[in-house]
């Protein structure tokens, strides 16, 4: 049984708000046994290909809940990709659920959906001014036992972020804009 066991201190003043990167990959059942955590940290996860989403305006929240008596935690996910047009695949979000995993601007890892999956819905929007978006707003949910585990290191755990579609060295090292991010092809 869970019980709080020390004590919970006013943090230091040095927390930043933010997510600067998101990997999705498709939802995957996978027996219980091959997803190991320990704590709140996602130790062992079958070897799994994820995928970078260059979003805007990324959030995550997270609200604990009951439901017929056991405490249930429901995950949500928002981003919004600008600029609509034919070739994005977007559409393509609502044919399964999803897992995501994200990294903060602290650095911390977290993957939501990891038991249940997330489902996905999206809106496109054209606007009225010049100003107001042209592009989705997607939102993933899930409701899940647990609260989003934590993750010390991506390839420790079994993920890799697949880079078919950035510019990487010879020695497999992305090849990074002056302002941190990556060069896409």
């Amino acid at each position: 049984m869970d019980v709080l066991t020390n004590s919970i201190y006013r943090s230091a003043f040095d927390s930043l708000g933010g997510i600067k990167s998101l990997y999705l990959f498709p939802y995957v059942r996978h027996a219980r046994s091959l997803i190991t955590v320990s704590d709140q940290f996602l130790t062992d996860f079958p070897a799994t290909n994820i995928f970078k989403v260059e979003g805007h305006s990324i959030n995550f929240s997270e609200q604990p809940g009951e439901d017929s008596g056991s405490i249930k935690f429901t995950q949500n996910l928002s981003f919004t990709i600008p600029k609509s047009n034919q070739a994005s695949e977007v559409w393509k979000l609502l044919k399964q659920n999803y897992r995501a995993i994200y990294v903060d601007n602290l650095g911390n890892i977290r993957i939501l959906g990891l038991r249940n999956g997330m489902k996905v819905s999206y809106k496109m929007d054209t606007g009225t001014e010049l100003v107001d978006l042209n592009g989705y707003s997607v939102t993933l949910q899930a409701v899940e036992e647990n609260q989003a585990y934590y993750i010390d290191d991506l390839s420790d755990v079994g993920f890799t972020i697949d880079l078919s579609e950035m510019l990487a060295q010879e020695n497999g090292c992305l090849l990074l804009q002056e302002n941190n991010f990556e060069i896409l092809l």
